[in-house]
């Protein structure tokens, strides 16, 4: 079994969530860095989703809490990255319908192919 990261770094001046490994019931780290970024009032955040390759319901759970507080702070949030299984799982809970899925961080920032 894959443990479970989250963290948070800075890509062209935007906050990524990155998640990586086994999403399942421990999931004390996204929370912490969930509380740290509905602190930071970002305009957009991006959750890059790539490294994931198993999602609880709990973790769901977290991460639609996460998007209501970003959204009603006026801000956005794009998932990038997801791979078949873990769309599937999205989608199968129609959280494809409330998440804005992007193939790459680069794509869910609008810089796809331009120069670092």
């Amino acid at each position: 079994m894959s443990t479970f990261e989250a963290s948070i770094s800075n890509y062209r001046g935007t906050p990524v969530l990155k998640l990586a490994g086994e999403a399942r019931l421990s999931i004390e780290t996204l929370e912490e860095a969930s509380l740290h970024l509905k602190a930071e009032r970002p305009v957009l955040l991006v959750v890059d989703v790539s490294g994931l390759s198993y999602m609880s319901s709990l973790t769901m759970g977290a991460l639609v809490k996460l998007h209501r507080a970003i959204n009603s702070q006026g801000g956005k949030v794009k998932f990038a990255g997801a791979q078949p299984r873990i769309l599937e799982v999205l989608q199968y809970a129609r959280l494809d319908t409330l998440f804005e899925l992007c193939a790459s961080v680069d794509d869910a920032l609008g810089t796809r192919g331009e120069a670092t």
